[in-house]
């Protein structure tokens, strides 16, 4: 029987408050040197097949675009600040547009899109090429910046100055592709699920093209993510919200759903949650660190005792097909009759 391979993933990925930091220097010498963190990732194959797993930590990244409520004025309580869509250079997080001489904003705050149509748009925020923010008109969320991104929803408004025409961060669970993550053989749609190691609360999500960057960046996901996984929602007076809880993102190339059920052909099925607690215990002590040595050594000690934690993630894991089947191959690894139908369990019924 074939049992799963665990390999790094050597790469600078990247992850949200896993940062680097510069080195201090004293009357020009250098007392304290730089360090440079990176975010850990190991794949996991069954024996010489492809990966069908990616597994690494960090916090997560949130991303609120796309969601009615992601900027607004000060009046209003938006989930994230003008200076993050581009306020500071030119707005990229929200539909503005620039007025002119010959398409002034008029006394009601209304302006001409160049689509022709009429649409507010708020004087007091301007970025620094004097692009002003259009207004939401209507819906739950009236007064509130029109918030953009890549991807628009089929069933909204045709409209490109209408929130309901982009795909909504808050009710959407989507995790941003980045071009690193692409070349580990991930593709938009494809599954990926994030776990608490706290509460132990899941959150599955899809991978969505054109909503990462050319970079090693990892975990940023929706702000549906976050609140799924059991995240509290940001108010106003929040100055970000809060991501601080031991998160581990499982990720299925080349797979739209869960494939974690392919462990049960594995010998030591349980090895998946196992390492996944390893890596759990390894991250607590040192940040980014990977967990496969801690882990290999475990394998070489005759993974004698369940990790802690070990039980709780093979719950957590379930839902999605995951389980281990360890006791089982053992029992069958002992009593190889039993899989030829002549062992006591598996005997067929004596015919009337």
């Amino acid at each position: 029987m074939t049992g799963l391979v665990f390999k790094n993933v050597d790469r600078y990925w990247q992850g949200n408050d896993y940062k680097n930091r510069p080195a201090v220097k004293k009357d020009g010498k250098i007392i304290k040197p730089a360090v440079f963190m990176r975010v850990s990732m190991t794949s996991v194959a069954m024996g010489k097949e492809l990966p069908f797993a990616l597994i690494f930590m960090t916090h997560m990244n949130i991303d609120f675009d796309g969601a009615a409520n992601a900027y607004g004025p000060d009046d209003k309580e938006p989930l994230d600040y003008l200076v993050n869509a581009g306020q500071n250079t030119h707005y990229y997080g929200l539909m503005s547009i620039l007025p002119s001489a010959k398409n002034p904003v008029d006394k009601d705050g209304m302006i001409k899109a160049p689509d022709g149509t009429r649409v507010k748009v708020d004087k007091r925020y301007p970025d620094s090429q004097g692009y002003l923010p259009v207004v939401q008109q209507s819906g739950t969320y009236a007064g509130y910046f029109v918030s953009t991104t890549s991807k628009t929803d089929p069933s909204g408004s045709a409209s490109l100055y209408e929130q309901s025409h982009y795909l909504d961060a808050a009710s959407v669970p989507y995790c941003a592709l980045s071009t690193g993550i692409t070349s580990q053989g991930i593709r938009g749609g494809d599954f990926g699920l994030a776990l608490r190691l706290d509460t132990f609360e899941t959150a599955s999500f899809t991978f969505l093209s054109g909503e990462g960057s050319n970079s090693n960046a990892v975990g940023e996901c929706s702000y549906k993510v976050f609140l799924d996984i059991g995240g509290t929602p940001k108010k106003k007076t929040d100055p970000w919200v809060d991501n601080n809880f031991p998160t581990c993102f499982v990720l299925c190339p080349r797979s739209k759903t869960s494939n974690f059920a392919q462990t049960a052909l594995a010998e030591h099925s349980g090895d998946l949650a196992a390492f996944i607690a390893l890596q759990a215990q390894v991250d607590a002590t040192a940040r980014g660190t990977s967990g496969l040595p801690k882990f290999n050594k475990w394998v070489a000690d005759g993974r004698k005792d369940k990790p802690t934690k070990y039980e709780a993630i093979v719950a957590a894991l379930a839902p999605f097909g995951y389980a281990d089947f360890s006791a089982a191959q053992h029992m069958l690894k002992r009593h190889p009759s039993l899989l030829g139908g002549s062992g006591p369990w598996l005997k067929a019924p004596d015919r009337p």
